[in-house]
């Protein structure tokens, strides 16, 4: 399409000024949307007439068409991939094999692919050519090389004519462009941005600014895709890569999470003046739609039908003004083309058209994991992704849905507020609390009940099936629709049949049907759409159809959402399992290869029994176990959790325990700790804990997940009743080298998490605990039973704090169970097992000051950081059977301070632990002080059990004569043998 010049595409600014009001623009006559002129409709619906078949090209000069010749050889050299491709094409230009292997060999240089020399070839070609005959003749060469799209693409492009009017009366070339405009913002407000909250009411429209609520946006740090921050709609095209704007931008989001309704508030921002004015057009362009459209002629369809400007013209105009132009693709998952396809959309999507201009794309993760393996659309894709609804959206969601009405939407709002189960698995997703506020309001005491027992995307969608016969056989319509008896009693066979026609549209990513597809089923149809699980609507029929189907309009049938049409399909391959064991065998192999693309399919199909959950989660167990036995122990971590993390969320919502305890035995079979990790979703979790009591033998406890209510009673039930737990984490470094605070959600802080730990700690067998980074300090009791759950455990060895914010009442609570316990001769003194005890020198102090229980302590450290230095210790007491002492702190390159001398230091270490035996500084002190430090010990002997020092300092260079002197004095101490000195250093 570079054969079209700038200068002869003249896109006339058509909007006047921004408006910070939702208002529609001044001259955007809506009503008259609703009034084709029927006469003009007909004959061009019918293909026989054009009312303008497009204005005249102006003429232009021999050099201005060598250089339009010239710029589509060069699309047409960069879009050739493979060397049999240029080959192939040589040979239909007529160039010899010798010929065609040198050209071949100059698109390599310097081990650099280009297509340098693909375009000599075809420059040397066209230089034999007359002006007349070179592009028909390249058109067939292309042909003849099965390179038809490319011809299509650039030489049809040749025969467009511009925007440019026969007339040279400017204004109306400006009318003409401001009725495109005008069309596509009707178009957004009657078709994307009035939506249909309930499927079950026709009649219930919302206008979008009603419902309309901000999702949670996150976007990907370049550095490290684990880390995310918070992105604000308004900042969603100022995400920058490397100090610069992106042109790509690639939205993630699950089935559900709300992509689509996303890019329609991308629609209604530009239509209504509220953002996104810097473009003259925004394209939104639902992928499902597209099939093998252009783009062109996917916004040709939002046209009314006596707009006379062509697909061709509107694909023009984009891709040679792209400045002006923002390209919105909703939901690449849907889109049919493979990458490998020389599709106009495909070729966008890669960067290699529209390559100036701005493009949005959202996808599900499947798709978007294709992206990240190319490695130059990773370097110019900014990844952003949809989180769905914050807590607080969600209430604000159900407050609109029941149209300030209180009473029911609180009822709804506390409902979830209190199943965490729902308010973490579901309620984030738009799609899913649009299901849950339909059923609230028609849902009376006992099916509300019903309600709250819902665990699984897949309960929740069976759930909806119910309501929806139960509401279509309740209609008053008694002879045309069947009874709630009658429904339930046929409409499985119905869903079998329409799942066969839903699934095959998953495998082809077709998502809308010609209702003639369902001829082998009407009956199911015609049942499907009288109940709400599919939907029927009349479509103009495409002019380029109408020799096959001469009809003016076509009926299409689609699901309500591509998660319905998910779950119909699973019903059908899950009857297969039965019915049709080697169809099953094909499909299931198929899936299981792509299981991130069909995560759902899988989800729903291990819902519809015990032997499809346990068929499916053997399937992927067996993949696990051929890659770790394949690459042994180099297969990466992450990629293992995540294969695991999937697994486990299949067997979460097949609910039957046989497939957790398949799932149970395998998943801790090579290792011994169990780490919840915090890119763990809250359905992982919940799934994790469904399959715990087939864990096995779990050694070791790593929490870095905040938890909802029932997850975390759910958790401490499994702490507690584990025989083989020994060691639980609450937070802390993800990695060894990771010392930075942790986010306050890796950090469990339920209150129930606490409370029953405390109530029930006689149960725990815990011998190593550590806390890292709590923020419990506006958490009075949750503080206060943490610190009764840490003093009571009967057998605790080892115990960490650190860095942790807790409420004052912490350490009276702390101090009272002490107290109480001293108090008490049938209590045992809490801590009589403690042997190990690292603690910073905050919390130090503020526990030596709650009581003396720190006696049977053998080895402590203590974090301390630079700005308190070691006066600390002047402070402490209570640790006089301590024979090994460590001083850690942060990595640095300065030395920490020391304000005594250190003759004082000694003497107050000698004072707090006079069975000092060994003496360990993490942190790096200077030469000169540790000198002094290894001197007066030395000297003194205050330490007098002392047997080894070890210590870390700072070397201004290799050539210190300070640091030779320390070695020095380090071997004169060894040799001696009363204490045994190591020295490291730090450069």
């Amino acid at each position: 399409m570079a054969g079209c010049r700038r200068e002869d595409l003249k896109w006339a600014a058509i909007r006047g000024g921004n408006s910070s009001a939702t208002q529609l623009p001044q001259n955007l006559d809506v009503k008259e949307a609703d009034k084709p002129h029927i006469t003009q409709t007909l004959l061009m619906r019918a293909g026989d007439v054009e009312s303008n078949p497009g204005p005249k090209t102006k003429h232009s000069s021999h050099s201005e068409r060598e250089e339009d010749f010239d710029d589509i050889l060069k699309d047409v050299a960069c879009f050739i991939r493979g060397n049999m491709a240029i080959d192939t094409l040589g040979k239909a230009l007529g160039f010899d094999p010798a010929e065609i292997e040198r050209y071949i060999a100059t698109n390599t240089r310097y081990q650099h692919v280009t297509y340098d020399g693909t375009l000599k070839m075809l420059r040397d070609w066209r230089d034999n050519q007359t002006e007349a005959e070179g592009r028909p003749a390249l058109a067939d060469a292309l042909k003849l090389a099965r390179l038809e799209r490319l011809a299509d693409m650039f030489l049809g492009i040749s025969k467009v004519p511009d925007l440019q009017t026969a007339s040279d009366d400017i204004s109306l070339e400006d009318d003409l462009l401001e009725s495109v405009v005008n069309d596509i913002m009707k178009y957004y407000i009657f078709n994307m941005c009035t939506i249909q909250a309930d499927p079950t009411n026709n009649d219930v429209m919302f206008e979008f600014d009603h419902i309309y609520t901000n999702p949670t946006l996150l976007e990907e740090d370049r550095n490290d895709k684990k880390i995310r921050k918070q992105l604000l709609f308004r900042n969603l095209l100022k995400t920058k890569i490397n100090g610069l704007f992106p042109n790509r931008i690639l939205v993630q989001a699950e089935g559900g999470a709300g992509k689509t309704t996303f890019c329609a508030k991308i629609a209604w921002d530009w239509v209504f003046g509220l953002g996104f004015q810097q473009f003259k057009l925004v394209a939104v362009i639902p992928l499902r739609k597209a099939k093998d459209k252009t783009v062109g002629e996917v916004i040709k369809s939002y046209l009314s039908d006596n707009n006379p400007v062509t697909a061709a013209q509107i694909d023009s105009y984009i891709l040679s003004n792209p400045k002006r132009v923002l390209l919105v693709l909703d939901s690449l998952d849907e889109l049919a083309a493979k990458f490998s396809d020389l599709h106009q959309i495909v070729q966008i999507i890669l960067n290699r058209l529209f390559i100036s201009g701005t493009v949005l794309v959202t996808s599900r993760k499947s798709r978007v994991d294709e992206i990240r393996s190319i490695t130059e659309l990773k370097k110019v894709y900014a990844f952003i992704y949809l989180e769905g609804f914050s807590v607080d959206n969600v209430a604000a969601y159900i407050t609109k849905f029941f149209n300030q009405d209180a009473t029911p939407s609180q009822e709804l709002i506390d409902f979830i507020t209190t199943n965490d189960v729902i308010a973490q698995n579901m309620a984030p997703f738009p799609i899913y609390i649009a299901m849950l506020c339909i059923m609230w309001r028609e849902y009376d005491g006992e099916r509300r009940e019903a309600m709250s027992k819902l665990k699984t995307f897949s309960q929740l969608f069976e759930e909806m099936v119910d309501f929806l016969i139960d509401h279509c056989g309740s209609k008053d319509d008694s002879q045309t629709v069947p009874t709630v008896l009658e429904l339930r009693q046929m409409i499985p066979n119905h869903l079998i049949e329409i799942g066969e026609i839903a699934f095959q549209g998953i495998k082809d990513k077709c998502l809308e049907f010609p209702e003639d597809t369902f001829q082998s089923c009407r009956e199911s149809m015609e049942i499907g759409c009288k109940v709400g699980v599919l939907t029927r609507e009349k479509h103009a029929t495409p002019r380029r159809d109408r020799r096959k189907n001469p009809c003016l309009q076509m009926s299409m049938v689609q699901f309500p959402h591509k998660l319905f049409q998910e779950f119909m399909a699973a019903k059908y391959v899950a009857s297969l399992h039965c019915s049709d064991d080697g169809r099953y065998e094909r499909i299931m192999a198929e899936i299981i290869e792509k299981k991130e693309e069909f995560r759902y399919l899988l989800y729903f199909t291990s819902a519809q029994g015990s032997e499809h959950g346990l068929d499916i989660v053997t399937r992927l167990i067996l993949i696990v176990q051929r890659e770790v036995s394949f690459v042994g122990k180099r297969i990466d971590e992450y990629s293992l959790d995540r294969e695991w993390r999937f697994i486990v969320d299949v067997a979460y919502e097949s609910q039957h325990q046989s497939v957790a305890k398949k799932v149970g035995n395998q998943f801790m079979i090579s290792k011994k700790t169990l780490h919840i990790q915090h890119s763990w979703s809250a359905h992982t979790i919940s799934g994790l804990l469904y399959i715990k009591d087939h864990l096995g033998e779990v050694d070791s406890l790593v929490l870095h997940k905040e938890c909802g209510r029932i997850a975390s009673q759910d958790l401490v039930e499994f702490i507690l009743s584990s025989a083989s737990l020994r060691t639980m984490r609450i937070g802390g470094p993800i990695t060894s080298a990771f010392s930075l605070p942790m986010p306050s959600d890796m950090i469990p802080k339920h209150a129930a998490f606490y409370s029953i730990l405390a109530d029930k700690v006689q149960q725990c067998q815990i011998q190593n605990l550590t806390i890292y980074y709590a923020s419990l300090h506006s958490q009075r009791q949750t503080s206060r039973d943490l610190a009764e759950f840490i003093c009571q455990i009967p057998h605790l060895e080892s115990l960490e704090l650190r860095e942790n914010k807790l409420h004052k009442d912490f350490f009276s609570k702390w101090a009272s169970t002490i107290s109480s316990a001293k108090g008490n001769i049938q209590s045992t003194t809490p801590h009589t097992s403690l042997r190990e005890l690292r603690v910073d020198n905050d919390m130090v102090i503020e526990l030596l000051s709650c009581g003396d229980m720190f006696d049977s302590v053998e080895k402590l450290s203590i974090y301390i950081s630079r700005k308190f230095g070691f006066d600390f210790i002047k402070r402490m007491h209570g640790f006089q059977g301590v024979t090994e002492l460590s001083i850690d702190g942060r990595p640095t390159h300065n030395p920490y301070p020391v304000k005594d001398v250190p003759i004082t230091m000694i003497k107050n270490l000698e004072r707090v632990f006079p069975q000092l035996v060994k003496l360990t500084f993490r942190i790096p002190l200077g030469i000169a002080i540790v000198k002094q430090i290894l001197e007066s010990q030395r000297e003194t002997r205050v330490l007098r059990e002392l047997k080894s020092v070890r210590v870390l300092t700072i070397r201004l260079s290799k050539m210190d004569d300070d640091w030779d002197e320390l070695l020095a004095l380090r071997d004169k101490i060894n040799n001696e043998k009363v204490f045994r000195v190591e020295v490291e250093s730090v450069l």
